[in-house]
């Protein structure tokens, strides 16, 4: 419901191409920039998340809400410069107040996106100094449940369901510089909402990030290591019906920290965030901090 980290690695001994582990896999923003970049691609990610809800002006109490989800990520190579890659996630959502608490669970929407390598060198054995630029653009679908009750058997708002039951847009781009062992990568990304058949329309959201990385040998594999700033700007809900009221949209600065494994044709990867500043709203929703573990297999 709620809505890549690049660096480079040349492991030529364990059968991966020059830039196939420029990427990390433990940043969830989209699907366009994976490891193993060059190869098809099987993944699953588990991302653990804690936010804060004010529900009402001058209230004294706030809601404590959890998300849980499991992504299933396949990537395809089609061509040297393009790709598509599709996730579909399951996911659990709860919610405890002061009187009560609630737990929504069930398939999430599925998203399907295309990546298109306009600038790529992969000379890195001679070319000290590389550059690497990426355009992603997809859908996110409407397959996620959408339909659970309350206990008197009203719909729940649309924002708390596993799906969020609109066709939704994806659009991004990614931009590496890398020096030797060390890279800086610049990200901007988008996801277009549009209305669901509840009249309820999730906030458009927004993502710059500024990552620095640098790996290192470890053992038979690489150690990918790297911290970002974050930048998230999630615009208000909007409701037609006003059954449900929309939630406040929120701008908030995160630090990002991630460690990547490479090791043969797989990689291992974890990853914290958490906000550095943020301005609490009435009806919104408040990140506290996000942790994610992954693990890919090249085929």
């Amino acid at each position: 419901m709620r809505i890549i980290l690049l660096s480079l690695l040349l492991t030529v001994s364990t059968g991966i191409f020059a830039c196939d582990a420029c990427a990390s896999f433990s940043n969830g923003v989209n699907l366009g920039i994976m490891p193993l970049l060059r190869n098809n691609m099987i993944s699953s990610r588990y991302t653990y998340s804690n936010f804060k809800t004010i529900p009402f002006a001058y209230s004294e109490s706030t809601n404590k809400e959890l998300t849980q989800s499991l992504d299933l990520q396949v990537r395809f190579k089609l061509h040297n410069r393009f790709q598509i890659s599709a996730a579909l996630p399951f996911n659990n959502f709860n919610q405890k107040g002061d009187f009560n608490e609630v737990n929504l669970v069930g398939l999430g929407d599925m998203t399907v996106m295309g990546s298109f390598l306009l600038l790529n060198k992969t000379n890195f054995e001679k070319d000290e100094t590389t550059h690497l630029f990426l355009i992603n653009f997809g859908a996110k679908l409407p397959t996620g449940k959408t339909n659970v009750l309350d206990g008197t058997g009203k719909l729940f708002n649309p924002r708390m369901q596993p799906g969020s039951g609109s066709l939704d847009y994806v659009l991004g781009t990614n931009y590496i510089m890398k020096f030797k062992k060390n890279s800086i990568q610049f990200d901007l990304n988008a996801k277009i909402n549009t209305m669901n058949e509840s009249f309820y329309q999730l906030g458009n959201q927004y993502r710059g990030t500024i990552r620095y990385s640098r790996w290192m040998n470890v053992g038979t594999g690489n150690l990918l290591l790297s911290t970002a700033y974050v930048y998230d700007h999630i615009l208000d809900d909007y409701s037609e019906n006003k059954i449900f009221h929309g939630m406040h949209g929120r701008k908030e600065h995160h630090a990002q920290f991630g460690i990547d494994y490479f090791f043969n044709k797989s990689v291992v990867s974890l990853s914290y965030q958490n906000p550095i500043y943020k301005a609490e709203k009435v009806n919104a929703i408040n990140l506290l901090n996000t942790f994610t573990v992954g693990f890919g297999y090249s085929i």
